[in-house]
């Protein structure tokens, strides 16, 4: 082939080369936008709902309060006169009204305005059926304030309760307003969004095809350990999901802080009506009377409001009044009627009919917003938008990892062709990328696993019970507490199947299991059968995860263990994060079962990522047998079973002999046996002592604070929901970025076993600090301390019990599963076992006493486990 020739085809390689990382990394990007997207209009829906509810609301409970103190007097409801007049009295003035209707607590009207609800007198049933009874998967759902809210196309209604003397429910008042205005806020902010989401991906896009087209040189492109390939697309997503972040966060305070205004400014409207009709009685304003005390009570009823005042027609301040009673409000400049001075101030004109029938300006109502309370609600809205853009981020990463494994491949192919394999064969062997393999399949695993986490208890609340008896809030843990229970199973059977038969086995088998469950989940038609669909899916889970971490046991040399398993653990908490925000956004907008089918169909992704990597694997494997027996046979004339280990894994394999017998693998053992040899296996010292000292009190803490304790505490502090979500994700965050970086830390260093204890001091301290103080700073400085002692203790877990001679004679594989059942079996007894303090000492001192049986279990682990020998960067015991 002549030189024109063979520059001709390198020119066509390169093409295909540069055509392919582009279009790898133009696939990630649209993909993490496309989430950004979805995510940031799914809470800006959320907020829009929120604050159209607080409007409605108001007004409710202020009509509400009215009627109640007729009740208070002892008018029977079924008797209440001019219940219809004072209906038309207090929502006439709203432009937006479809309806108000007042009920008896079995749906029966007793009066309502000129348009009838149909939905009415569901909502009014509500209140008499149980909590437990409203169908959550419907257009129903109960706010924390108690009031019912019902949501259509282009309508808003909401129910409130009506009480007389008694406790007792004597009616419920309904609501309705047009939701037209929400809708079009929402499209505004969906063609807002599709815009500046459509610039900055292309803007990305051109930067990548410019850079790694024309700018990044190509052999800096394809050369391996290059950092160009990597460092140019990254910088790419990160400014795309910067800017598109930004404008997020901008839009949500507009969009909370105009709200607010209109709410309030809808609130002082109906005074403003009010001070109008007194006028009109040939009232002069500034002798009117007690209207500090109409000030003083819609100051109290809208924290937002810091004081309200009344003006002449010369700006003279006549009267102000906050929350705690009558103030004096320095005179200012008087505002022009509707003039905004700045976001904290709204004035109204106040006018009175002159003798030619016009209305003639008599003042102004000035109502000044608390800077405090706006100020904290516009920082709770930027973290609202932060937490979309962080969770959009996290799912960027994890992408961005896997588009390394497509540049390296493309590295790997371009070596081959240039004839650099040995440079490229020192990069591929490197232990420590075996977990850069499996954190994707991870992810993926992890995301759609987690997709129905978020509302799972409420799922359970929609399904008859149709043969079991017991309480009501062991029937709603009922399908949690069976997932993890097949777990547990799923883990010990993953264990032996890895070591005898290689982790493909468990994790095609588990991704499989996990899929089936999914879907018979989706079509549960009661709670048994829904208890029953999660335990297939727990077993899906434990055998795909143990498989997973067997992948990464096996494959990776004892001095890069620790890091490799941070790697995978933050895997699972990134594709747990992600998968549980993208589920509560497909569950608002298409209901529960349709996530669960969701599930089943993602869990084929990393189906297919495993089926491709257990062929490659299964290729190396017989290639590498293929040659030692190549070898064995030229030094001794016969082929014999020799060791291989996968270059791709590092499982160990034998080379089978001319008859095919499977020589070296471990012979059967009885059932009996097995039991044996892992009663001796927990009970002996330093595994025993690690199991009952740290593995099974970390669990217990574990799944205790974040998972039970956690939601009930702060919201028995008042702690908003989101608040709750930003904290349990502190963990997962902390899993995700330090977790790997102290991976490192502790594979360098020689003693492990100090590092566990390490962890359970931290984790410990943390919860037992709840005692003598319950903030929410230090609530989340428990989660943070639990999260950063867990990644101690778990990176040097693994490496420190695979050391010792008992576990290398019982099995890696087998021996790991065994810690992850005693982890589940933790997590089983976790709740109940913070249930009962609570139920004897409180919450505090509960979670506090929980911290310290954690400690004294530490304490416990380091003074009966012995120093292990050869503990080290290798790993391997010294006799």
């Amino acid at each position: 082939m002549n030189t024109r020739a063979v520059t001709a085809v390198a020119a066509r390689r390169r093409r295909v080369v540069v055509a392919e990382v582009i279009g790898a990394c133009l696939l990630i990007l649209v993909l993490a936008q496309a989430l950004t997207a979805a995510l940031g209009l799914a809470a800006f829906n959320r907020l829009s709902t929120a604050t159209t509810a607080e409007r409605v609301e108001l007004l409710a409970r202020d009509t509400a309060a009215k009627i109640e103190g007729g009740l208070r007097l002892g008018k029977p409801i079924a008797q209440y006169f001019g219940l219809a007049a004072l209906l038309d009295r207090n929502f006439s003035h709203l432009p937006d009204l479809v309806g108000a209707t007042v009920l008896l607590p079995d749906g029966y009207v007793l009066a309502q305005t000129s348009t009838a609800l149909p939905g009415a007198p569901a909502l009014a049933k509500t209140f008499a059926a149980p909590a437990s009874a409203l169908q959550t998967d419907s257009d129903m759902s109960r706010l924390r304030s108690g009031a019912v809210m019902m949501t259509s196309t282009n309508t808003f209604a909401l129910a409130v309760p009506l009480h007389g003397r008694q406790s007792q429910l004597d009616g419920v008042l309904v609501l309705a307003v047009d939701n037209t205005d929400q809708a079009a806020r929402e499209q505004a902010f969906l063609h807002r969004t599709v815009m500046v989401l459509g610039l900055t991906t292309l803007a990305a896009a051109i930067f990548l095809i410019v850079a790694l087209g024309w700018v990044v040189p190509f052999d800096t492109l394809t050369r391996p350990g290059g950092r160009a390939r990597l460092a140019v697309p990254l910088i790419a997503l990160i400014l795309a999901q910067g800017v598109y972040s930004a404008d997020t966060i901008a839009s949500f305070r507009s969009a909370w802080l105009e709200n607010t205004r209109a709410n309030v400014t809808m609130l002082v409207g109906r005074m403003q009506a009010d001070i109008g009709r007194v006028l009109d009685m040939g009232i002069s304003i500034d002798r009117l009377r007690g209207v500090d005390t109409l000030f003083t009570r819609l100051a109290s009823t809208l924290p937002a409001i810091e004081h309200v005042s009344l003006r002449d027609s010369h700006g003279r301040v006549l009267v102000g009044a906050d929350a705690r009673g009558p103030r004096q409000v320095a005179p200012t400049a008087a505002p022009m009627p509707g003039e905004i001075q700045d976001e904290l101030q709204i004035s109204l004109p106040v006018s009175m009919a002159s003798a030619g029938g016009y209305r003639i300006g008599a003042g102004t109502l000035d109502v000044r917003l608390d800077a405090a309370v706006i100020a904290a609600g516009v920082r709770s809205r930027v973290l609202d938008a932060g937490t979309v853009a962080l969770i959009s981020a996290i799912t960027a990463f994890e992408m961005f990892l896997l588009l390394t494994l497509v540049m390296a491949r493309t590295v790997r192919a371009q070596a081959r062709a240039n004839g650099t394999t040995a440079l490229l064969e020192t990069e591929s062997n490197r232990a420590e990328n075996v977990a850069r393999v499996a954190r994707p399949l991870m992810f993926g695993f992890l995301f759609a696993w987690a997709l129905p986490l978020s509302f799972m208890p409420l799922y359970a609340r929609t399904l008859p019970v149709q043969l079991l008896s017991l309480p009501p809030d062991i029937l709603l843990a009922l399908p949690l507490s069976v997932e993890m229970l097949c777990g547990l199973g799923g883990a010990l059977l993953a264990g032996r199947l890895t070591d005898r038969r290689g982790w493909p086995v468990p994790v095609l088998g588990g991704l499989v299991v996990a899929a089936c469950g999914s879907l018979l989940a989706s079509s549960a038609v009661n709670l048994e059968w829904f208890a029953l669909a999660r335990g297939v899916v727990g077993l899906g889970y434990g055998l795909a995860w143990m498989g997973l971490q067997g992948f990464v046991i096996a494959g990776s040399k004892p001095a890069f263990r620790g890091r490799n398993m941070a790697w995978l653990v933050a895997g699972l908490f990134a594709g747990h994060l992600s998968g549980t925000a993208v589920g509560a956004m497909l569950a608002d907008q298409a209901g529960y079962r349709p996530v669960f089918i969701a599930s089943a169909v993602v869990l084929m992704l990393p189906l297919i990522g495993a089926f491709v990597m257990a062929r490659r694997w299964k290729k190396e494997s017989a290639a590498a047998a293929m040659s030692a027996g190549a070898v064995g046979g030229a030094a001794e004339g016969s082929v014999r079973a020799a060791a291989v280990v996968s270059p791709v894994s590092g499982t160990v394999t034998r080379a089978g002999s001319a008859s095919g017998s499977a020589a070296g693998i471990t012979p059967k053992l009885g059932l009996s046996a097995r039991a044996k040899r892992l009663g001796a296996l927990i009970g002996s010292r330093d595994f025993g002592a690690l199991l009952a000292g740290s593995v099974v009190p970390f669990s217990i803490a574990q799944v205790g604070l974040l998972y039970f304790a956690l939601p009930l505490y702060l919201e028995a502090q008042g702690v908003a929901a989101s608040s709750i979500g930003r904290v349990l994700m502190l963990y997962g965050l902390c899993m995700i970025y330090l977790g790997p970086m102290i991976g490192r830390v502790v594979d360098r260093t020689r003693t492990k076993k100090y590092f566990i204890a390490l962890g359970g001091l931290l984790g410990g301290t943390g919860m037992a600090y709840l005692y003598v103080d319950s903030s929410l700073f230090a609530v989340s400085m428990a989660v943070f301390l639990l999260a950063l002692g867990s990644c101690w203790s778990g990176a040097a877990q693994t490496t420190w019990t695979l050391a010792l001679p008992n576990v290398q004679q019982y099995g890696a594989g087998a021996a790991t599963s065994v810690m992850r059942a005693a982890d589940k079996l933790g997590q089983m007894i976790g709740p109940l076992f913070v249930g009962t303090l609570f139920t004897l000492v409180g919450i505090g001192p509960g979670l506090a006493m929980t911290g310290m049986v954690y400690l004294v279990a530490t304490m416990l682990f380091v003074l009966v486990a012995s120093r292990q020998p050869g503990e080290g960067g290798a790993g391997v015991s010294k006799r």
